[in-house]
């Protein structure tokens, strides 16, 4: 078991990744809310205030989901943070190079990455492996929108 500040201490670490990242490539991502409004987009497509709610919740649970794993044991830093920095890339992909097919098969790969976490993170912490479950639900949302979006805009 690790101590309280040890694991405060890898979910600040984790957190701060994943606002900072997320802040970085939006930045490097151009006007987003009027790119996304300018798309052509599917009947199931969100409105755009919902994306900077979502993505500021699953920052702080998959902060935790980090923190309860590493608190029982778990490791897989990298696997995580890689994939985040995916996500981050994601971003700029889609949004500021407006490439949605490479956006969509980036997408699955973080997918990946999530069901690897999802399957590692269950051993130490079912919490931790039932957020991981959740983001990838919000991943295959979000795969299927980009999919279509990929399709109305781009063929």
């Amino acid at each position: 078991m690790k101590s309280k500040l040890e694991n405060f201490k890898v979910f600040i670490l984790a957190l701060l990744f994943n606002f900072i990242g997320g802040y970085v490539s939006t930045l490097l991502s151009g006007d987003q809310k009027a790119l996304y409004e300018s798309l052509s987009k599917p009947w199931f497509a969100p409105p755009n205030i919902v994306f900077p709610i979502v993505w500021w919740t699953l920052y702080i649970i998959l902060a935790l989901a980090v923190m309860f794993n590493y608190k029982n044991g778990g490791r897989n830093f990298f696997a995580y943070y890689f994939s985040m920095f995916l996500s981050f890339v994601w971003n700029v992909v889609f949004f500021g190079q407006q490439l949605y097919g490479l956006a969509f098969f980036l997408v699955l790969i973080i997918m990946i990455f999530t069901i690897y976490l999802c399957v590692r993170y269950f051993k130490n912490s079912k919490i931790a492996s039932l957020i991981m479950f959740i983001y990838l639900l919000w991943l295959s949302y979000a795969a299927l929108l980009n999919y279509f979006i990929w399709m109305y805009n781009e063929m």
